[in-house]
This record gives C-alpha cells, structure tokens and sequence, in this order.
C-alpha cells in the first residue's frame, strides 16, 4: 500500500500545477516557488496583490496579501500584515478536486472585499474594532472578568502570574481575588481603575498610528454621552493616571466591544524636567498629566473572561445567571450533571454528598485519582471553580438527611434540587418527606448504559411525583415501572464481597445523563410552565443484550423512538402526590 504522505504529496503536487494554470488566466505570475504577483482588477482601479499558495493546498486556501497595505485607509476583512480575509478561519467544506476553481474563486472573494458597499464596509470595521485597535507589540496581556453591561462604574485592576504576567481588571477587589483564588493566580498592585462606556465607536486607527494621552481624551469626550463623560470627568480629576483604563461600547447587533488603553509613561528627560531637585517626592499628579499630553498611550486589546461573554460562545443559558441549584449525591452521575450544569450558566451550585472519592468510580466520575480519599464533594466543588472561575460552589461533606434538618433554609435558597443518589429506597423517602413545596428533579442511569431517566417535579399546585413510578406485582413486590429493564434479573457485581457491591455503567453513560439533565435544569428554571414529566432514553441496548439480559416491556417499546417524554406520570392512587 502506498504511504499517506506520498499519495497526499502526489496529489497536492497536482493541485499546484492546475492552479498555476488558473493563476496565469487571470494575469498572475510566479515570483519565486508557491508566490504569485498580480492585482485585483476593480471597477475603476487595480489593486496589487500577492498570493501563496501553503503547502496543505488545496486542502487550505490561497493567501493573499497586499503589497503596500499603507498604500490604503482602514478597510475591513483586511489584517494588519496585509493579508485579506477571503473567509472564517473555520468551518469550510473546500472541494479539493477542482483546485483551479478554489484559486478563481479566492480572487473573487478578495476583490468582494474592495467593493463591498460603504455602508457594509462600515458595519464589518466596527465589528472588527478590536482587530484594528491594538499595536503591534504589548509588553502586559489585559485580561478582562468585568462585564461591560456595567461600564461606566470605577473598577479595579492588578497584576497577576498565570502561565505569565498579565493585568487583570474585575469590577470589584472582591471579585478580583475571589477569580484568582479559583484559578490559582497569584494576585499583586491592586489599583483602581475605570470602565469607560461609549455611546459610539470612533474610527479604527491605522495599524501603525500612534494615540497622544490628549488624542484619547478626545475620542472620550466625543464619543461618550454627556453624562457618562461627566461621570469619567469627575472620576479622573487631577489624580494620576491608573495603569490602564477599559473601554467598552455597544455595538447594533447586541454585542459589545471591549478594548483597553495603557497610560502613556514619562520619557527619563520629562521625569528630570518637573522633578523637584530639592527633593525626591514624586511630582504633583498635574504636572505629570500635562506632561503625558503629547505622549503616546498603548493601545492593547483584551482578553475577554466575563462570564456572559463565554457563555454567549457556548448557547448556554444566560437566564441561569442567577439560579442556585443543589446536586445532591456526587457520585459518578451527580457529579458529570454538577459540571455540565455549570458550563450551561449556572452561576451558584451546592454539592451534598458524605462520602469519599474511591478508585473504583475512576472511570465513570468527574474526578480522577488525584482525588482520591478526598471528599467528592470538595473535590468536586475545587474541580468546577477552577474550570470555571465565576461559578461559586458550595461543598457540604453530609448526608442529606442531616442537611435537611440543620439548615431548613435551604428550601428558599435552592432553586432547584436534582438527586442523583442511585439509592431509590432514599429517594423514595426525600419525595415523601419534601412533599410539593420544592421543586426537584432525579436522574438515574440504568444497568449497563441501557438507558437511563430524568423526572421533574415541580411541585405547587401539580401532582405527580417520585412515587407515582412504583408499583408492586402480583406479590406485592414494589418495582418501578418506568425501568427498561425486566424485573427479576441482578445487575450488581463485586469487587470484594458484599461490601464492594455496584451496578456497572460506563463514562459515557454519565455524560449522557448530565448533557440530558443539564438541559432538562435550563427548562426547569426557566420555563414557568414546566410540567411533572419523565424523560427516558434509550443508550447502548446492544451491550445490555449481548450480557444476556432483557429489556422490560418499556424498554421494548423505546428501542424504536429511542426517547420518550411522559407528563402523564401522576397516579390518582399514588400514596404521597395523591393527599397534596
């Protein structure tokens, strides 16, 4: 058989030669090996251009750059090295077997670029402001956790080590530090800061453009409204500059654009010139600021870490911003559904959960063997805030009984309940004793990943609950009727006798009911008609069968739908949601 890379090299050397062809068509010539010289013919001039082709194509796209990117104003899709952008960085189905019409239709798209409407043109530059603003070089990354929906506010700013130095600016010292100490930053020169809010974005400087201190005064005063430039006025006084001050602004599609500016620094010979020669006190704040006028700030981008803006990348829910929702029992399932709850938006989560992490749940748990003999649910809380550092957690090393009777106020700070216990005797008792008065949900997985369930009770005036699922048999034997499973059959197995007993399902099964869960929680918190309902699935029947065991009639039922969402659970004969 042939080797990959030299069939792969033998059909790019192909490709190379069919768009060297269609290079020459349209006027291009080859300056040295994979660079071509040419222009864009527009309609009333032509623009010089280079393309190269890199050596993926045409797996990858021609570049084409500019040859005198100062030769043009500000012009949007085009970067700071000349090159123009001809389509997303990702996301492209390229047909490579027509290499010649990928290089015709690059071109296109690059002469699209130069005569696209001025409107267009200036809709996509204030998109891409923040590609425009900073220069080239940054000595200090700017890193940013404060939400620019509250601009306009003083705020605070430090130096922090993380993988580096960076400046980290947060709305408060308390969220700086509480940030940090979930990462594990170290967290140094607290100053304050501002957040200075926009009504409109001024015109992107050119790439190698210099900005003075009085420049960026007014891009300030002109591009604020009046009462917040008054309010930054009243802020910035006469007191010396801070280290760096961010700027945010609105854009029409409802995003908002977030860049900073570095105060400009003292020249040596400005520092000798309104020093005191009779002492070595620092200058008065005014003399300096009329010095920095004519010098020139740093324009650095941001790295943006608010919490809203990570989450809008992701689809999650924004609503959950302020839901509080408790995840008791940390095991395998519990724990996948704590962080994917988290990573969908939850913003407050309380773990409840006594035992210790063992090796044994390795494979199945959010956790891993660094945590071993540790308190899942501390371990588990330490895991979620330094994954996700706005999110607070709050561990309780108890059982939930205890819980329940040492902080009855807990019912009107928790949203939201989920149990994911795996023990239904005690989940039958909790339903029981919690009654209609709190919303909850409960997930469970079934032997083997062969399917597994999410309830949702919400309580008040709906009926229908954890015990509407039970029933007993012929011989009063209780079981539960939503099972995929056919009753009769033992699932458990062991490690070391009766003590080490478990009922075997995998990694992905876990993920699978915390994915299905976390959606059902976003639904629960904010849907106000949320419904007592079951949602059941169906995972992998095809391990559960070939171990010789056999699906309930229900499971029967679900191998064609594969899911099923019942909101008719509630039993009129149901011995607890029957007396509500």
């Amino acid at each position: 058989m042939t080797r990959w890379s030299d069939a792969l090299e033998d059909e790019r050397a192909k490709a190379v030669e069919e768009a060297a062809t269609a290079l020459i068509d349209c006027g291009f010539r080859e300056r040295s090996r994979g660079t071509w010289l040419g222009g864009l013919r527009l309609p009333d001039h032509d623009i010089s251009v280079k393309i190269t082709l890199p050596p993926e194509f045409p797996d990858k796209l021609p570049e084409i750059f500019l040859l005198d990117p100062a030769s043009i104003q500000v012009q949007s899709h085009v970067e700071r090295s000349g090159k123009i952008c001809i389509a997303t960085a990702s996301g492209n189905l390229l047909d490579t077997d027509r290499p010649s019409a990928l290089i015709k239709e690059s071109i296109d798209r690059a002469k699209s670029v130069f005569t696209a409407s001025e409107e267009a043109q200036a809709s996509d530059v204030q998109l891409e402001f923040v590609a425009y603003w900073p220069e080239e070089s940054s000595d200090t990354d700017i890193w940013s956790i404060a939400d620019p929906a509250l601009a306009g506010h003083e705020i605070v700013c430090a130096t922090i080590r993380l993988n580096g130095t960076r400046l980290l600016f947060a709305e408060s010292e308390d969220a700086l530090k509480n940030w940090t100490g979930h990462v594990g930053a170290t967290c140094a020169e607290i100053s304050k800061s501002y957040f200075a809010k926009l009504a409109r974005l001024p015109d992107p400087p050119r790439f190698e453009e210099s900005i003075s201190t009085a420049e960026l005064e007014h891009i300030l005063s002109t591009h604020m409204d009046e009462h917040e430039y008054q309010k930054w006025k009243q802020w910035d006084g006469n007191r010396r500059p801070p280290t760096a001050i961010l700027m945010a602004c609105e854009l029409p599609d409802g995003s908002s654009t977030v860049f900073a500016a570095r105060s400009a620094r003292l020249s040596n010979d400005q520092e000798r010139a309104i020093q005191n020669p009779y002492n070595r006190k620092q200058p008065p704040a005014k003399k300096v600021r009329k010095a920095l006028q004519e010098n020139a700030i740093g324009r650095r981008g941001v790295t943006r870490l608010d919490f809203k803006h990570l989450l809008n990348r992701t689809g999650g829910a924004l609503e959950l911003d302020d839901a509080s929702i408790a995840v008791v029992g940390c095991g395998a399932v519990g724990s996948q559904i704590a962080v994917v709850a988290a990573a969908s938006g939850v913003r407050f989560l309380t773990l409840i959960d006594h035992e210790l992490m063992n090796a044994e749940n390795i494979h199945r748990h959010a956790l891993g063997a660094k945590d071993l003999k540790r308190a899942k649910a501390t371990a588990l809380a330490e895991h979620i805030e330094q994954r996700f550092a706005h999110t607070e957690v709050n561990p309780r090393i108890e059982r939930i009984e205890e819980v329940f009777d040492k902080s009855p106020d807990i019912f009107n700070e928790i949203d939201l309940f989920v149990f994911a216990l795996g023990d239904e005797t005690l989940e039958r008792r909790i339903n029981s004793y919690l009654g209609p008065s709190v919303m909850r949900l409960h997930a469970w997985v079934e032997p083997l990943g062969v399917g597994g369930h999410c309830l949702t009770i919400p309580g008040g005036e709906q009926r229908g609950c954890y015990e509407c699922l039970y029933a007993r048999d012929e011989d009063l034997v209780l079981y539960n009727m939503s099972s995929l499973c056919a009753r009769g059959q033992i699932f458990q197995r062991t490690t070391g006798g009766c003590a080490g007993t478990f009922t075997p399902f995998g990694y992905m099964d876990t993920l699978d009911v915390a994915s299905r869960t976390a959606r059902v929680i976003s639904h629960a918190l904010t849907d106000n008609l949320i419904k007592h309902a079951l949602l059941s699935w169906i995972g992998n029947e095809r391990a559960y069968l070939e171990a010789g065991f056999r699906l309930s009639k229900r499971g029967e039922s679900l191998l064609l739908s594969r899911e099923s969402y019942r909101d008719d659970i509630f039993r009129a004969d149901c011995r607890v949601c029957s007396k509500w």
